[in-house]
């Protein structure tokens, strides 16, 4: 019974349809040999003087050591380093890359969509459309409000609402989580309108039952008077094989 009304749960869901970062050795002194000098004998007889030899006293040089001079090491400084010069076209694309371009992505009016851009806002803007919890269904709409323009939002709400959705995620406690796999299929059909198809995965489930199915979403999406980006119309369907 559980499994039926998921089911039939998700049968509404999907057929809804809406407008819608270094010591030297010392040297030893040598005693010389001392001489006697006897003088010739003379008449009278002298007595013969000897005389006393003198003995140098040796000197021994003090060696000196020297005191080695310990150089100073020097470090070399890096040289700063010069940046690169950044082509302008890199830098936007890398800040591009690096923001996350959700439905609250603001361009500027005057500004031109990519295709990058497009197929971004696109995932985002369809994997929340299809983002549900019961515990935090009020605030989910209200942050997927800006994924939509304003008739396209009125459509997509009062859809909702009628097929009894918003009253069966409450009732049986259902949780929706999606995926887009693969790119979107974008075609510009007009000066700021494009209409975009892909393929979401699309999990259901509560504390008794889960069940995962494959969607084929296409939508229209246009541009609004801020210049942001906006769903006009979103219809899902079960892919077919």
């Amino acid at each position: 019974m559980k499994k039926t009304l998921i089911h039939s749960t998700l049968l509404s869901l999907i057929m809804m349809q809406a407008y819608a970062d270094v010591t030297p050795t010392p040297t030893q002194a040598t005693s010389p040999t001392p001489t006697s000098t006897t003088p010739a004998p003379t008449t009278p007889t002298p007595t013969p003087t000897t005389p006393t030899p003198t003995t140098p006293t040796p000197t021994t040089p003090t060696p000196t050591t020297p005191t080695p001079t310990t150089p100073t090491p020097t470090t070399p400084t890096d040289p700063t380093p010069t940046p690169s010069p950044v082509p302008v076209n890199a830098t936007a694309a890398t800040q591009t890359s690096n923001t996350v371009i959700g439905c609250a992505y603001h361009i500027a009016p005057n500004a031109a969509v990519d295709e990058a851009t497009l197929k971004a806002w696109t995932k985002n803007a369809v994997e929340q459309s299809f983002n549900f919890d019961h515990q935090t269904l009020a605030s989910q709409l209200g942050m997927l409000k800006s994924c939509y323009t304003m008739q396209g939002w009125q459509s997509f709400n009062e859809a909702l609402q009628k097929s009894g959705n918003i009253e069966a995620i409450k009732k049986q406690q259902l949780a929706t989580h999606s995926q887009v796999k693969g790119e979107p299929i974008i075609t510009k059909t007009k000066e700021q309108e494009w209409k975009a198809q892909t393929v979401l995965e699309v999990m259901y489930q509560n504390n008794h039952d889960k069940l995962t199915q494959l969607l084929t979403v296409d939508l229209v999406i246009g541009r609004k008077a801020s210049g942001d980006l906006g769903i006009m119309q979103i219809i899902a369907s079960p892919k077919t094989p």
